[in-house]
């Protein structure tokens, strides 16, 4: 156990079992930060491991695996879109991943057992991204993609309050990348309200996020709940 990872696991008595009770304990909203997929996540490796901390690093490294491997799809994605050919559609995602995988910065995800919550929310916003991308790069042709990168979304969005900020990243990608070939290029204004009606289903749950974190939760004094908190 690191930092105060065993106070949460030990005291947090809604991660001993799967009755009503405890799963609603874990799904309703408290007094607390929203991430009932974090809890759901402890609660399933409390099942097999207990409380020895083996389990749920193990757990942990290999979600890391699989968050890197996503982030490497993600960039041969991106690299396909942005015109790449050749050896870089290969060179470049096996790169991305590499410095992924042994960034400093990642180490305390692995090593913190909270820090399960970073890498749901990136495997989920990750799966959002490559689901969205293939529906727009199909011409809106396949809505179940649509469909499922907002259920992902919302996963996201159970795991921790910060994934509220992802739309910004598959808004710039649009903008990136949505304008068709041969055509001229409409005002980032027009572009923007032509993709209201798509980013509605994402944007109002993360409003509504959003505004029960910063006024509801108590995670912030109601003192500091300031412009700058707020965004």
């Amino acid at each position: 156990y690191v930092q105060w990872d065993d106070v949460l696991l030990t005291n947090k008595l809604a991660l001993r079992g799967t009755d009503a009770e405890h799963l609603r304990n874990i799904l309703l909203p408290g007094t607390g930060a929203y991430q009932p997929l974090r809890d759901l996540y402890f609660l399933l490796i409390y099942r097999f491991s207990g409380f020895n901390p083996f389990g749920y690093h193990l757990a942990n490294w290999v979600l890391y695996l699989a968050v890197t491997a996503l982030a490497m799809r993600s960039a041969s994605v991106v690299c396909r879109r942005a015109g790449c050919q050749g050896p870089e559609l290969v060179l470049i995602p096996w790169l991305t991943g590499l410095l992924f995988a042994l960034h400093p910065l990642h180490v305390e995800v692995v090593a913190w057992m909270q820090g399960n919550k970073d890498l749901l929310a990136t495997a989920f916003c990750l799966g959002t991204f490559l689901c969205w991308e293939k529906f727009t790069r199909q011409n809106q042709g396949n809505i179940r993609y649509y469909i499922v990168s907002l259920l992902l979304f919302l996963l996201a969005l159970g795991s921790k309050p910060s994934a509220v900020s992802f739309p910004l990243v598959l808004l710039t990608f649009d903008l990136l990348f949505s304008g068709e070939k041969g055509k001229t290029s409409r005002s980032t204004a027009s572009r923007l309200v032509s993709l209201i009606p798509r980013y509605l289903p994402i944007l109002i749950p993360a409003a509504l996020l959003t505004l029960y974190f910063v006024l509801f939760s108590g995670a912030l004094d109601s003192s500091r709940v300031n412009a700058g908190n707020f965004l």
